[in-house]
């Protein structure tokens, strides 16, 4: 559950949108008209167009990006490190801080257009279009972002009018789609596909879908799991049988005594699975309270920071204890029918 919660979680940080619908080949822009063809499907709120291209700043090559209007702060939430997405405006820029860049709000950097979208490692072959090449801009950086954590965000972040004058008019790489509040996840989906239906490669991708990805595949994982704890549990079964059988052969003699001085088969038998429970419960219990110390820590261990989510499945840890305790009925079961079974005269004599 904490990986779910967690995936979850950095799913809605890194998408806040419903639908992102980009190209099958990486980088090729889209046709003008989806997004107007978008807009007109009913369960849409918002559409915003992206467009993105590399520029070079100083010796290197950034991606470069324009979102349409209202999306910075609503459809893509940046993870602010100076000023704030509102600040956006022509001649400005927002940039990306990594381990190679510490840009400064105030300081003016120098963007240079490049020959193609995308640079040799996300476009091998090079068949992304060629845009507008050579032209210059100067921009002033009215605030900067963390990058670390999200290496899929543009390294420069500019407004349309910039982009246009630096690049030409390119179609959009990306259009970034939030439904209205209350649309099903299906019926989001379907809207999506009549968008497309002209346009066979566009790619739909969308929150929920991967949500559902990675629910599946931590529920594969999440199987063979419960397939151990199964283990653990025939396991647990055997020894407290064991242990059990033991405990009644050296108590011969004490359970014959206690017959004899008025304790009932039923009594005895009782007492026998009471002890055979609550040696199941403490174990299940210390295990899982070991077992929950252990996973925080891991997660505090090997997690990245931004996906520590912490969850614990009640409701599932309750019904493994329950069944910890049946299995200790069952395990004493047998261990409990041959000490009442056990003549009490013969038992006193041996």
């Amino acid at each position: 559950d904490s990986a779910k919660e967690a995936s979850a979680t950095e799913l809605d940080k890194r998408f806040p949108t419903d639908y992102v619908l980009a190209h099958q080949r990486h980088g090729q822009p889209l046709p003008v008209s989806l997004a107007d063809q978008v807009r007109s499907q009913p369960q849409v709120a918002q559409v915003s167009e992206v467009h993105t291209a590399i520029a070079r700043v100083s010796d290197e090559r950034l991606a470069v990006a324009a979102y349409g209007e209202g999306a910075l702060g609503e459809l893509v939430d940046l993870p602010m490190t100076q000023g704030t997405e509102s600040n956006l405006r022509p001649g400005g820029a927002i940039v990306a801080l990594d381990d190679r860049h510490a840009y400064q709000v105030g300081q003016r950097i120098r963007l240079t257009a490049v020959e193609r979208d995308l640079d040799r490692r996300s476009d091998p072959r090079q068949t992304a279009p060629a845009v507008r090449t050579g032209k210059t801009i100067t921009v002033e950086v009215l605030g900067t972002f963390d990058r670390k954590r999200f290496r899929d965000l543009p390294g420069v972040i500019i407004t349309e009018r910039d982009f246009r004058a630096m690049f030409g008019a390119t179609g959009p790489t990306e259009l970034l789609v939030q439904l209205k509040d209350g649309v099903a996840a299906k019926d989001g989906r379907a809207a999506m596909e009549r968008a497309t239906a002209g346009h066979p490669l566009v790619r739909i991708q969308g929150q929920a879908q991967m949500k559902d990805q990675i629910g599946k595949a931590l529920d594969q994982l999440l199987m063979f799991v419960v397939g151990l704890v199964g283990l653990a549990l025939v396991i647990a079964l055997v020894g407290i049988a064991n242990t059990m059988s033991l405990s009644v052969l050296e108590r011969t003699r004490e359970s014959a005594l206690l017959r004899a001085l008025g304790l009932t088969k039923g009594q005895l038998r009782t007492m026998l699975l009471a002890e055979s429970v609550l040696m199941a419960l403490i174990g299940a219990l210390l295990g899982t309270g070991l077992g929950l110390v252990f996973a925080w820590a891991a997660i505090r261990s090997t997690v990245p920071e931004s996906m520590q989510l912490f969850a614990v499945p009640v409701d599932r840890l309750a019904v493994t204890v329950g069944l910890t305790a049946l299995a200790g009925v069952i395990a004493a079961l047998l261990p409990a029918r041959r000490a009442t079974k056990a003549s009490v005269v013969a038992a006193l004599t041996d």
